[in-house]
């Protein structure tokens, strides 16, 4: 694989994964997994679940990297506009105290 130098930007990167490149991918996540990552831990305050949402955010954006439009914002912006969708109705069932569909795992994160 190739290692793209630090100077790559993330709008040719998105590109480049547009094009199934996986070294890309992995570019953006060494650049921007800890910003999805903390926004999700801060909402659900559960590393497990966390990572679940970290994941998946980054599956999004290898599975449809065309859906970011640089004229609408920065890269990063929508990176946190996913995570924090993908982690409302996890966040909502864990303040419930209920297993909902749409809670990341499976489980319900602890009341309190």
């Amino acid at each position: 694989m190739t290692d793209y130098a630090d100077s790559a930007t993330d709008t040719w990167l998105v590109a480049r994964v547009a094009q199934q490149d996986e070294a890309a991918l992995m570019k953006l996540y060494a650049r921007h997994g800890s910003l999805v990552y903390g926004t999700a831990l801060r909402v659900l305050r559960s590393p497990g679940p966390a990572e679940e949402v970290t994941q998946d955010v980054f599956l999004r954006v290898w599975r449809r990297p065309e859906r970011w439009n640089p004229a609408l914002g920065a890269f990063p912006a929508w990176l946190t506009t996913i995570t924090q969708r993908r982690h409302r109705p996890a966040a909502q069932g864990a303040t419930a105290g209920t297993l909902g569909a749409g809670c990341v795992g499976g489980s319900p994160a602890p009341v309190g």
